[in-house]
């Protein structure tokens, strides 16, 4: 998963390299599971941290192709609520399919 905060990668090449160069610099990947809520297009993803014991919410709009991220807190319980979705902030993940011998083996 490659975070693009400033949804500057473009093309299918521009993901490929991102993800091969995170992989050749051994970056520790970033693992979570949970559960989601969806609801048109908004989803509420809910993860644990254990450290914590506490949940987190991941709330988000799905555009084609993308999930963007507007809010990361522990409030709210997953409720789609209209106060969790209008903050300023945004966190793109763009899904492209660029086939399956273009990326470097994982380093987990």
């Amino acid at each position: 998963m490659i975070l693009d905060l400033n949804n500057s990668l473009k093309t299918n090449q521009q993901y490929i390299d991102a993800v091969n160069t995170r992989i050749k610099n051994k970056v520790t990947p970033t693992l979570f599971q949970g559960y989601y809520r969806l609801n048109g297009n908004r989803i509420v993803i809910q993860s644990v941290n254990p450290p914590r014991n506490v949940f987190s919410y991941a709330y988000a709009v799905l555009e084609s192709n993308k999930l963007i991220i507007v809010k990361s807190t522990i409030e709210g319980k997953g409720k789609i609520d209209d106060k969790f979705f209008t903050d300023y902030y945004k966190e793109y993940y763009t899904f492209v399919s660029t086939g399956d011998d273009s990326y470097m083996e994982p380093n987990w």
